[in-house]
């Protein structure tokens, strides 16, 4: 399987990015993370020029996994089990989306095979990017009967 991470914002060599890159040392899944800066960020029509940089970055082929806070808020099993039904229906590759600060763009969701909640409440992007690989690191051990995960 493989995972490509698009996210609005560039990442600042700090904790954050010590974690994101902690978990992609972990997977043995190929990661690919792709930031886009949000240029012009106070422009009424932001979202629309993020879901451009987005759109242009999406691998053919990919399943497309929105971020979206009124996506699906599985648990880490059944999110493990999702991830594990679309290899079995031959998806060899993941397209997870980070939005910026104002969300995903409509024609973006729209596109989005499935949408991905990480609960009700609202969160930095830079903090969902390590939430995301951290859940796909959990997701993976889960697959693998590995025992990182509790219940």
């Amino acid at each position: 399987m493989k995972i490509t991470i698009i996210a609005i914002g560039k990442s600042k060599r700090d904790a954050v990015a010590e974690l994101c890159a902690e978990y992609e040392k972990r997977l043995s899944w190929p990661v690919k993370i792709l930031e886009s800066d949000s240029k012009g960020a106070n422009k009424p029509n932001i979202k629309e020029i993020e879901a451009e940089q987005i759109a242009a970055q999406i691998p053919k082929g990919a399943m497309i996994v929105a971020l979206d806070e009124r996506g699906k808020n599985p648990t880490s099993k059944e999110f493990a089990e999702s991830i594990k039904s679309w290899q079995n229906a031959g998806q060899s590759h993941l397209c997870f989306i980070i939005g910026g600060a104002d969300g995903l763009d409509i024609g973006i969701l729209k596109r989005a095979d499935y949408k991905l909640a990480f609960g009700a409440m609202t969160w930095p992007h830079r903090l969902v990017k390590v939430m995301l690989l951290e859940q796909i690191y959990r997701a993976k051990t889960i697959l693998d009967g590995h025992p990182y995960h509790r219940d």
